[in-house]
């Protein structure tokens, strides 16, 4: 079996080296995401792009769209049957089922299925709708943990699994940064709460912690070209950092690399190769268009209410965490929610904290619904009185990230608590021999997915 990473986080599993691959994860391939704000570092070569379109069936860890990237979806899911996990609510299969006509199968949680060609796989939904992949081959355990930023029971669980395996175990997990935590500002200063060289330990705790073998960089591969967002580029690991940070028993491998899983012998590019492309003429222009709809765009008093609606969700959180208020200046507009009265003003009022959005992606954010994509994209300025109030305003991001993923207002969140609860403490089995498998519904008499 052959293991192959390219682009952001996408891995290729395949019964040799450039064969039909039997599984691809996440096709992020071309373009952008987040209002122009992320590109690839290194974008894959067109016959590259040509492979993952021959896969057989496709796995989306979760909806972010460095993940579920509708574009090149497009460019290459129509052949295949797309393989989503089962989380308590989701949109993106009825999306792409019915607004882009793809073939979707939803991965029952915590059960092996067949894929064929020896590989099975295990999908371990998490409570902030993301999720893990384990793809068991004949040569090796392959644990993709993706964005997951797991609590120690669930690593103990899948970690006391795979140690039974006699096998070797490969881990994949993204190793920096994608929210709030660098884009605070005190005083006018920056005030990161996350460093590079604790995101790389981290992943190396995780890796160690699953029984990892080794270790393969994925899910980080991203440059960062708005004006507002070039900032992050500085707090982002290179090979060069992983290999001196890097401190877990765990091999480290390179990122891109293409990898026999039988022999564990691999190529991958030269480091001096990793360095992001220039954009292109087109792709200036895109970003630039981007900052100009930024000076042109408006709200108007729909999305003033749309601000209102979200924030009142989370109005208990707001109340605890931020009483004095929050703010949002867009452009010229400076609109603040207060708490108390579960009201948005406009003008010059006094907020706990003040968020500097671009107006663009502020409303865009406001009219589909998530709204913590905004801090994602690495081109807001939160503005705090003290710096721990860092840590406050990360506890109000994951409440606004459950919301937006819809599990807002109290029976759902308590809902979402018991569902949450099961799902870090999986009891996660090994994967079953092949004369032991048994046929699951939604498989074919041969136990693979139809």
């Amino acid at each position: 079996m052959h293991l192959q990473t390219l682009a952001h986080a996408t891995m290729l599993v395949s019964a040799e080296r450039d064969s039909a691959p039997v599984l691809a994860t996440d096709p992020w391939l071309f373009g952008s995401c987040y209002w122009r704000s992320w590109w690839l570092s290194r974008p894959p070569e067109p016959e590259q792009i040509e492979l993952v379109a021959r896969s057989r069936y496709i796995y989306l860890s979760h909806e972010h769209p460095d993940h579920l990237h509708v574009p090149s979806l497009r460019r290459v899911a129509s052949g295949s049957t797309v393989l989503v996990p089962d989380f308590l609510e989701m949109k993106m299969d009825r999306y792409l089922r019915d607004e882009m006509g793809l073939t979707v199968q939803r991965l029952p949680p915590n059960q092996w299925v067949s894929l064929g060609d020896g590989v099975r796989v295990l999908s371990l939904p998490y409570p902030s709708n993301d999720s893990v992949l384990l793809v068991d081959t004949p040569e090796a355990l392959l644990i993709n943990l993706n964005d997951v930023k797991p609590v120690l029971s669930f690593l103990e669980a899948i970690g006391q699994m795979t140690r039974r395996l006699d096998k070797p175990r490969v881990v994949l997990r993204s190793y920096s940064l994608a929210g709030p935590a660098n884009s605070f500002f005190v005083e006018g200063q920056r005030r990161p709460s996350k460093s590079v060289r604790g995101y790389v330990l981290t992943a190396g705790h995780h890796a160690a912690a699953l029984g990892g073998d080794y270790f393969v960089p994925f899910a980080s591969q991203a440059v960062f070209r708005r004006r507002d967002s070039e900032w992050a580029n500085e707090f982002s690991a290179d090979y060069a950092l992983l290999q001196e940070y890097w401190k877990a028993d765990t091999r480290l491998l390179p990122p891109y690399v293409s990898l026999d899983l039988g022999t564990f012998e691999y190529t991958a590019p030269k480091p001096s190769d990793y360095g992001a492309p220039s954009l292109t003429f087109r792709q200036k222009e895109l970003v630039s268009e981007s900052h100009d709809r930024d000076a042109d765009e408006t709200l108007n008093g729909d999305d003033v209410l749309r601000l209102q609606a979200i924030l009142n969700e989370e109005r208990l959180a707001l109340l605890c965490l931020f009483p004095g208020g929050i703010a949002f200046v867009a452009g010229d507009l400076r609109l603040t929610y207060d708490p108390v009265r579960g009201k948005v003003r406009e003008g010059k009022h006094q907020a706990a904290v003040t968020v500097d959005v671009p107006t663009g992606p502020f409303r865009d954010a406001l009219q589909h619904g998530h709204f913590t994509d905004l801090f994602i994209g690495l081109f807001c300025q939160i503005h705090l009185e003290h710096e721990e109030k860092g840590a406050t305003f990360e506890k109000l991001y994951r409440f606004l990230f459950l919301r937006d993923y819809g599990y807002g207002g109290v029976w759902k969140r308590l809902h979402w608590m018991f569902w949450a609860w099961r799902r870090v403490n999986p009891k996660v089995l090994p994967p079953p021999t092949l004369a032991d498998e048994t046929q699951d519904l939604r498989t074919s008499p041969s136990g693979e997915l139809q």
